[in-house]
């Protein structure tokens, strides 16, 4: 197994600092051509989800609307979370 690479950060499911390294690079190679891809027209953006607007870079009220939504969402779950928390350290 050798160390250093993305494929071995997802097959072998490696964690060392150096796989990640790699899946970072990686992650953040293909973000950057799909917002490029998607600026150029060359792939279809979909448009009013999260998606849209994490993963392609869409700024579109629709995608804009549809990211906020998600950020409250996970934002009143965070809350829920914590309150049970509370509760139970409190019983």
């Amino acid at each position: 197994m050798q160390h250093g690479r993305y494929s071995t950060y997802v097959n072998h499911k490696c964690r060392c600092v150096d796989c990640r390294a790699a899946w970072t690079a990686y992650s953040a190679e293909r973000a950057a051509e799909r917002r490029r891809l998607a600026a150029a027209g060359e792939i279809e953006v979909p448009h009013g989800t999260d998606g849209g607007y994490r993963n392609y870079g869409c700024r579109c009220d629709d995608c804009r609307r549809a990211h906020n939504q998600m950020r409250r969402a996970g934002k009143r779950r965070a809350l829920i979370r914590e309150i049970r928390q509370a509760r139970r350290a409190s019983q």
